[in-house]
């Protein structure tokens, strides 16, 4: 009796949770977009397509289209609208409940055992540090540290945008000391301290100051693969070490073939044809070894299989080799792949809602 007690208490904290938290990103999402439009470029004829193409799922507002085709001059119908993304393809794809207790990048190396990334150098679990699976003092890990030029310090869980990502440089070991501890202060969760990776030069040229990483949309599908929805390379805005949309990064969309689309994106939609810092154009530049940073994020998704939807983090190492930075298992940002390529399940968008919303005839 006590524990059917206990299990209906979680349920329904569960429960609200859910409820709070899509109450959240509905108002979120929605106050975002409009701070971010600029004009009502949709016509009568248009919002009432979008309207009729989405009723027979939900009732939705046509505030992000307009948005979407502001900002990159291109309507289209099947655009996702972000609370629809986020309230109910995002909870239908993916086990929020084991998010929790998956997402943690001291794990990653036994989570996806054999795909390339980068080598945890130490790690903080539970505020005990670790040399790989041995408890040492922080002093140790220190010490362990010392022998790199530089490492990033990594928020583990519960991370967002840049949120709890450094750059520590080893100058002086009295320098580094105090500049790691400072920075792992601020950190309250468990943390990844990883070695540098070092980027392909053509990746690298557009800024050399961040690492730029290519960002893939996947969707586990029942037969046990891995489809590709989106590939877009995101690059630093600035000195920044991190490419994040956040920290004033952008995001430019990438071709079967490896080449960048013409226009990169900033977080509030405006456009631009070439780095503001390097002046490189995006048009054509060639971004390598994209087919196998397909590949290996294909790899990678099935040993995540309660999480049908990820956003994953490639960096291209200097020899050409992609290496997994980062799986996003939830809440992967619906704008970069709209914004860079268009509606994000494409010819797919109906079989997808189908699903989702349980319209298959079944």
């Amino acid at each position: 009796m006590k524990t059917k007690v206990i299990l209906n208490f979680r349920n329904l904290y569960s429960s609200l949770f859910t409820f709070l938290r899509k109450k959240h990103m509905k108002n979120f999402v929605r106050k975002q977009k409009k701070s971010y439009t600029k004009a009502n470029v949709l016509t009568s004829k248009q919002k009432k397509e979008i309207v009729n193409f989405y009723k027979e799922y939900k009732k939705v507002p046509t505030l992000f289209h307009n948005f979407y085709t502001e900002k990159t001059g291109e309507y289209h119908v099947n655009y996702i609208t972000d609370e629809m993304y986020f309230n109910d393809i995002n909870y239908y794809f993916n086990d929020f409940a084991a998010f929790k207790f998956i997402d943690n990048k001291t794990n990653y190396d036994k989570l996806f055992p054999k795909i390339n990334q980068p080598k945890i150098l130490v790690s903080r679990k539970n505020g005990y540090w670790f040399i790989q699976d041995e408890i040492v003092s922080v002093d140790k890990a220190i010490e362990i540290l010392l022998n790199e030029p530089a490492v990033f310090v990594k928020r583990a869980t519960d991370c967002g945008g840049a949120s709890g990502v450094f750059y520590v440089e080893n100058q002086t070991e009295e320098q580094f000391r105090r500049d790691f501890l400072l920075k792992v202060k601020k950190i309250p969760t468990d943390i990844a301290v990883q070695k540098l990776v070092v980027q392909h030069q053509d990746v690298a040229k557009l800024n050399p100051d961040s690492v730029n990483t290519v960002r893939i949309l996947t969707i586990l599908q029942r037969d046990g693969t891995a489809k590709v929805y989106s590939s877009l390379l995101r690059i630093g805005g600035g000195k920044e070490k991190v490419d994040n949309f956040c920290a004033g990064g952008m995001a430019v969309g990438i071709d079967d073939d490896g080449s960048l689309r013409e226009y990169g994106y900033y977080l509030n939609g405006n456009r631009i044809t070439a780095h503001p810092l390097t002046k490189i154009a995006f048009k054509g530049y060639y971004v390598p070894s994209i087919e196998k940073a397909k590949e290996l994020v294909k790899q990678a998704h099935v040993y995540v299989p309660h999480f049908r939807m990820v956003s994953w983090d490639v960096a291209i190492e200097k020899d050409g080799t992609p290496i997994l930075i980062e799986a996003n298992l939830a809440d992967g940002q619906l704008d970069l792949h709209q914004l860079c390529n268009g509606p994000l399940f494409k010819e797919d968008t109906k079989k997808i809602l189908d699903e989702v919303y349980n319209k298959r005839g079944e």
